[in-house]
């Protein structure tokens, strides 16, 4: 029995169409606002998941040159630790069966028709996680202006000082700082503020906004073709 093609990697189906973000507490300049950023990143994850359900349709027509056509879609993302059951879960609702990841197919069912529901289900349910990296050049211009901007100004209201010599090892921290299980490090765990009493360094950090977390609270996109 012939091996079905290699399934597309999960980081790869994602998409987006519309995104919103509202309520975003950031001062933002009037050229590079937040939603821009997300508008950027929509644009990209559409790209992505896009691009997957095509490599993944020509892998399967390589592989079974008669299989038919496969109609995506998009229901919701699912978190990585749920990926695993919705994805069986899906698989086995289009088989009318039990069903495997990778499974052969049994008797009566087309040679192609698990590998086909299970490149239907991964775009369908595609698992997100804030570690796939989205950035792009809009981003970049975004989290310069709040290093140099908003958050100085925000911090020396409190009688602080904010010194950052170069935004640009301040955004690489941002992007690729390490999640831990309460949470991604916010900006405080980046930068040095000097200046600010204990007693108003709590009110500090509730008030000024803070990049790095606005950026980890974007909603996901919703695909819709």
């Amino acid at each position: 029995m012939s091996r079905a093609p290699r399934r597309s990697s999960p980081a790869l189906l994602l998409g987006a169409l519309a995104i919103a973000c509202g309520g975003c507490a950031t001062v933002e300049p009037a050229s590079v606002s937040l939603e821009l950023v997300a508008a950027e990143r929509a644009e990209r994850l559409v790209g992505l998941w896009f691009d997957s359900t095509q490599s993944t349709q020509r892998e399967l027509r390589d592989h079974w040159p008669e299989s038919p056509p496969l109609s995506f879609g998009f229901t919701e993302w699912v978190h990585p630790s749920d990926y695993r059951e919705r994805l069986l879960e899906c698989v086995s609702d289009r088989l009318g069966r039990p069903a495997e990841i990778g499974g052969a197919p049994i008797a009566g069912e087309e040679p192609w028709a698990p590998a086909s529901a299970e490149a239907l289900c991964r775009h369908e349910f595609p698992p997100f996680t804030s570690e796939i990296s989205l950035e792009g050049p809009i981003e970049a211009r975004w989290l310069d202006a709040q290093l140099t901007t908003a958050l100085p100004a925000c911090v020396r209201a409190f009688g602080g000082r904010l010194d950052i010599a170069d935004t640009r090892a301040i955004i690489d921290a941002i992007r690729d700082r390490p999640f831990s299980s309460d949470g991604p490090r916010d900006i405080w765990s980046i930068v040095a503020v000097t200046g600010v009493t204990a007693l108003d360094r709590a009110a500090m950090r509730a008030t000024c906004p803070d990049p790095a977390l606005a950026l980890d609270e974007l909603p996901l996109p919703v695909i819709d073709r």
